[in-house]
């Protein structure tokens, strides 16, 4: 059959097209076609008129696999799609493998579903099942040219993420820092809050200023105090003067509150960080991967990223810190709270 003759439904705007390769194995694939349907988790039958039967159907699907598409695998990788290859620069992937043998003539296999052996005994699912599963994770080799190498080895998937347990390890935090660390945060922001009060009180007296200033020279323009030019030169100040007063006032409440929130967020990342990933999800463990640094890279099968520089701030303060004292306390100890303030500074600087 020729593919381009088989085309989309064709509506008002769209359609009426060749349908493409994997839409066609989507529609081949599907198990409304027998009959089935699928409502959440669950799949009963549906009482709509099936378009071929069941037996029809896994025919098909026998043929989809003989004709070399790969099983889906019943594995999630939580690292992929952001590692390097330290070799060729090519993206890493990850694949699961099973080995195992023919129950009957103790021929090796590694097909991931039921097929028939070479000596005719037909392999279930159980015997697949007893196999030697194993997980890694290997450079795609997408940006070589034909005449390049890679030469970075694949390496075991529990082996890679223990490395990334170890790096999440050296950015966790104790519980009680974290306690101890939110009373600081309240303390320096009441600190910085009454600073931007002061700050703000000056930037509206400018404000003002030169708001009146503006008002006084319109006034003067209409009694012919001064000449079209002057007022145009001194009106283009004033909205200068006002603008900048009104940026910074606009601006100052919500940077002070974006640095604490910021470092609350941090904190609350890093606590408990190491559990969370051995524990998660596949989706938690993509999140914590991917947020806790950038440039990742697979070199001699050892894992390498930048971590984020406002987890290891914390991490530094954790170990200048003394959890025994209290901010009200720090006020006296001038070296280690400027310390404090001056690492910190991070989130201020906006």
């Amino acid at each position: 059959m020729d593919l381009k003759s088989v085309k989309t439904v064709r509506k008002k705007k769209i359609g009426g097209v060749p349908i493409s390769i994997s839409s066609l194995h989507r529609v081949f694939t599907n198990p409304f076609y027998y009959g089935k349907v699928k409502s959440g988790d669950n799949i009963g039958w549906g009482e709509h008129e099936p378009m071929v039967t069941q037996r029809e159907f896994e025919k098909v699907q026998e043929i989809l696999q003989r004709e070399g598409r790969k099983g889906e695998s019943s594995y999630e990788f939580p690292l992929t799609g952001y590692i390097k290859c330290g070799c060729c620069d090519s993206g890493i992937t990850a694949e699961e493998k099973v080995k195992y043998w023919c129950p009957k003539c103790k021929k090796p296999q590694t097909a991931k579903n039921p097929k028939q052996c070479s000596c005719r005994y037909k392999i279930k699912k159980s015997d697949i099942a007893k196999g030697h599963w194993y997980k890694y994770y290997r450079c795609t080799k997408k940006k070589l040219n034909k005449d390049q190498k890679c030469n970075e080895k694949c390496v075991r998937a529990e082996k890679l993420e223990a490395q990334f347990e170890t790096i999440l390890s050296k950015i966790e935090i104790n519980p009680k820092f974290e306690q101890w660390s939110l009373k600081w945060l309240k303390y320096m922001n009441e600190e910085e809050f009454s600073k931007k009060k002061n700050e703000n009180q000056i930037f509206l007296n400018r404000y003002n200023k030169a708001d009146d200033s503006f008002k006084r020279l319109i006034k003067m323009r209409a009694e012919g105090e001064i000449t079209k030019e002057e007022f145009l030169i001194a009106k283009k100040e004033a909205e200068v003067e006002k603008e900048k007063a009104k940026r910074f006032l606009d601006g100052s409440d919500q940077s002070n509150q974006d640095w604490v929130k910021e470092a609350e967020d941090t904190l609350d990342f890093v606590l408990g960080i190491t559990k969370r990933f051995k524990e998660g999800t596949i989706k938690e463990k993509k999140h914590i991967f991917s947020k806790t640094g950038s440039n990742f890279k697979l070199e001699n099968q050892k894992l390498s990223l930048d971590i984020g520089k406002q987890y290891l701030l914390f991490k530094e303060l954790e170990e200048l810190a003394d959890i025994r004292i209290e901010p009200e306390v720090m006020r006296s100890q001038k070296g280690l709270s400027t310390n404090l303030k001056r690492r910190v500074s991070v989130w201020q600087a906006r």
